[in-house]
């Protein structure tokens, strides 16, 4: 028998999945779970993102694993740079797990006793793949060497 937060989660699960297919969008639905992934690809790197609805606490998840890592020598500016990056967001937030020097980004909204519509789910998309692209873009010349941690704060001096 089903309860309510999985009928709720299935809902959810059916609505994401319908939005995507009536904007034409490609993505992979792994079988028996309530997960999509879809990739975009930017002008300097390809986005995958992880659409995952957890039934049990109600959440619309939404994860991009960033395509790089930063090199042992660089992780504390990676440190400094992810901290930062999330002090000036409005949504979202830039994980940093620094054994590996790898970023992930995410995103999440409650449908707890609520109603998400397709036009919030695009939403929640679009600010992912636009977020990801401002700043994971240049996290990721920051970690390549292309920009310096200096050159990366003056960034936000700029905003």
């Amino acid at each position: 028998m089903e309860n309510a937060n999985q009928k709720n989660a299935q809902i959810v699960f059916d609505m994401i999945s319908d939005t995507l297919k009536a904007r034409n969008l490609k993505f992979v639905k792994p079988e028996g779970q309530k997960s999509v992934y879809l990739q975009v690809a930017a002008d300097e790197m390809t986005i995958g993102l992880l659409i995952d609805v957890d039934e049990d606490r109600q959440l619309i998840r939404m994860i991009s694993m960033l395509p790089f890592e930063f090199p042992k020598e660089k992780r504390i500016e990676g440190a400094i740079a992810t901290s930062m990056t999330d002090f000036n967001m409005f949504d979202g937030s830039f994980d940093f797990n620094y054994e590996k020097g790898a970023v992930t980004f995410r995103i999440t909204t409650s449908f707890l006793n609520s109603v998400i519509s397709p036009a919030v789910c695009l939403s929640m998309i679009g600010r992912a793949f636009t977020t990801i692209e401002d700043y994971g873009v240049k996290l990721m010349k920051l970690a390549n060497g292309q920009m310096t941690l200096d050159q990366y704060v003056d960034l936000f001096d700029e905003e």
